[in-house]
């Protein structure tokens, strides 16, 4: 609603822009006890937000107001969040007071109002401004914390960081532990399904880990050939020479990986990966891999290209790259195709380019084995 009183208690005012032309009154009708008066530059406010763009330059009552910066107008504005509507219209004027870090619920708060005005172009940045001075959460608030940097990268429309923190989900959550509150985090924003693709996703990952961690078998093996057979076809096919402590050997490894649910065969000694974290598994690996190490047997024979292999080191080398090539979800993808995107889950879109950001790609540790600090 529009009036023409300017005014009349200076002190009452928040001058986002000394100059401003409009005071915005923000707040709900029927709390005027809680409603604030912000002086803004309508030039910016129409610049960054379609909606202020049709109502301040449109044929609506409100665009024909006598915007002054002597005299400013008045604006009421039905808002309910008044705190977070002030931190929006801060970052828009480039106030100093919104570069202070907020709480991630007031982040989301903020992203819902970004959307909602359509001022994505104006609030990225200090978005990823806002993630990079965040401490690590605990594991107790993981679920909800990640959630809601999903959330805030959706409304806030920023690819890069929904891909980050989508694949910190996929590598670190637990769905057995955390999955609950990070279903309650995202709240209804996101397609519905959301959550059913990130389980996809981390179950996709489990089994490549499965695979390869039964593929590796394979690869203790020697490359090179010194006997041939003769099949009944005629067929010449080279033999690995291996040593006979070779069987020893493949037998630890296999039963260790069996016993933590990580072979790609029947049984997987008893173990369940749902709800399991890639990371959990991964590190699994990595204790695979110590524990080849500190037990390696070696035959006397110095030619024995069997024993030269360093299968601890491949191990833990192969458990790397596995938890590198976890991928999070493309943001224009998710929102092209609305309940249909787990088929997206845990693959690299090959139709948007994501470049990675390599300030988030450090503190969510995609880079790295162990994270220094995630997104949040």
């Amino acid at each position: 609603m529009a009036s023409d009183s300017s005014a009349t208690a200076s002190d009452t005012v928040i001058n986002l822009d000394p100059n401003g032309d409009l005071l915005l009154k923000i707040g709900k009708m029927e709390t005027p006890e809680k409603a604030r008066q912000l002086r803004i530059s309508t030039s910016i406010m129409t610049l960054v937000s379609p909606f202020f763009k049709a109502m301040l330059k449109g044929n609506f009552q409100e665009g024909q107001l006598a915007l002054s910066e002597t005299n400013p107008p008045t604006l009421d504005l039905d808002v309910e969040d008044v705190e977070a509507m002030t931190t929006l219209c801060q970052i828009i004027h480039h106030g100093r007071a919104a570069q202070q870090p907020v709480h991630l619920e007031h982040l989301v708060r903020v992203a819902t109002l970004s959307d909602m005005y359509g001022c994505q172009s104006a609030t990225a940045s200090w978005f990823h401004s806002q993630l990079l001075q965040r401490l690590p959460p605990t594991d107790a608030t993981f679920g909800e914390d990640i959630a809601a940097v999903i959330r805030a990268s959706y409304l806030f429309d920023v690819p890069e960081v929904f891909y980050e923190s989508t694949k910190a989900a996929v590598q670190y959550l637990s769905m057995a532990k955390s999955g609950e509150a990070f279903r309650a985090g995202l709240g209804d924003t996101l397609p519905e399904g959301f959550v059913d693709a990130v389980k996809a996703a981390q179950m996709a990952r489990l089994q490549a880990i499965r695979r390869e961690c039964t593929d590796l078998v394979g690869k203790f093996l020697p490359s090179k050939i010194r006997r041939f057979i003769t099949l009944p076809d005629g067929t010449e096919v080279g033999i690995p020479d291996v040593c006979m402590l070779q069987s020893p050997r493949q037998a630890r490894y296999i039963s260790a990986v069996h016993a933590i649910g990580l072979w790609n065969q029947s049984g997987n000694g008893g173990k369940s990966l749902v709800g399991t974290p890639v990371k959990a598994a991964v590190e699994l690996l990595i204790q695979v891999a110590e524990m080849l190490k500190g037990g390696e047997m070696c035959c006397e024979d110095w030619r024995c290209d069997t024993c030269k292999l360093d299968s601890a080191y491949m191990v833990k080398e192969t458990a790397k790259e596995l938890l590198e090539k976890t991928h999070g979800f493309c943001l224009p993808c998710v929102r092209a195709e609305g309940k249909n995107f787990t088929r997206l889950a845990g693959v690299k879109c090959g139709v948007h380019e994501v470049y990675p950001d390599t300030a988030l790609s450090a503190v969510t540790g995609s880079t790295e084995l162990r994270p220094r600090q995630l997104p949040y």
